[in-house]
């Protein structure tokens, strides 16, 4: 069936782009099959649905999405398509079942809980070398009453919400760098650091996977900023971190 749509959708457009394989979860083996059986070759690129892997898991660090799309490329390259891009179509709250530690009343977020885990998520993203990101109910409302409150970027007048911000500073400070590790901190096991390269600089990025704590800096760092895009002055070589991320900018 793949084969055959993707036939027709370039006899008709060869420009057209196909995503293929959408709709199953990271871990189904309905993906794994068709993957076996060559279906990279009928698309584009493929997609799965991050739910747990792409969103609420990133609090911890990158480490489970880098996973799941580890496993995915190796099934491609094992299928002899190593080059297909992989695409996560849909992912944003889910239900508490999934996430007891986060209390998520109905699947939803608070505003500030979305605006919290969009940079997180997009680190993630990058650091697994996804190539897209789809966030189910990441637009504007259009009804009164729609859920994923939390989730949304837009309210029905248009008005921006919180999420947006954290969002827009992660995209615009990560964006053409690479992922390069995460730096390890043996007295601070719940600070999640991450580092990214590109542009002609590097951006480190900070936050707390529970509580508060106290990072270090490095020597020659030149900026830190909030994840709302707002300058922070450190205290000596130390900077306090907690759940919200924080960017620090180096040479």
């Amino acid at each position: 069936m793949l084969q055959a749509a993707y036939r027709g959708v370039k006899a008709g457009n060869p420009d057209a782009t196909v995503i293929g394989l959408g709709g199953s979860g990271p871990s189904d083996p309905w993906l794994f099959e068709c993957l076996k059986l060559g279906g990279g070759r009928h698309c584009d690129a493929i997609s799965f649905h991050g739910y747990g892997a792409t969103i609420w898991s990133t609090v911890g660090g990158p480490e489970r999405l880098i996973a799941v799309v580890r496993r995915i490329r190796q099934a491609l390259r094992a299928a002899g398509t190593p080059d297909v891009q992989i695409w996560d179509t849909e992912c944003g709250p889910s239900v508490m079942a999934n996430f007891r530690k986060f209390r998520l009343l109905g699947g939803e977020a608070t505003p500030l809980d979305a605006a919290r885990m969009f940079p997180k998520s997009v680190a993630a993203a990058r650091a697994a070398g996804l190539a897209r990101v789809l966030y189910y109910s990441g637009h504007e409302k259009t009804h009164a009453g729609d859920g994923g409150a939390g989730m949304f970027l837009a309210d029905l007048n248009h008005t921006v919400r919180a999420g947006v911000v954290p969002l827009a500073v992660a995209t615009s400070l990560l964006e053409g760098r690479c992922y390069v590790r995460r730096v390890p901190h043996a007295k601070a096991p719940n600070l999640v650091d991450l580092q990214f390269t590109g542009r002609g600089g590097t951006v480190r990025m900070l936050w707390a996977a529970e509580g508060s704590l106290a990072a270090p800096l490095p020597a020659d760092t030149r900026q830190i900023v909030s994840m709302w895009g707002r300058p922070i002055k450190p205290t000596g070589r130390q900077i306090r971190v907690d759940q919200n991320p924080v960017y620090v900018l180096l040479p």
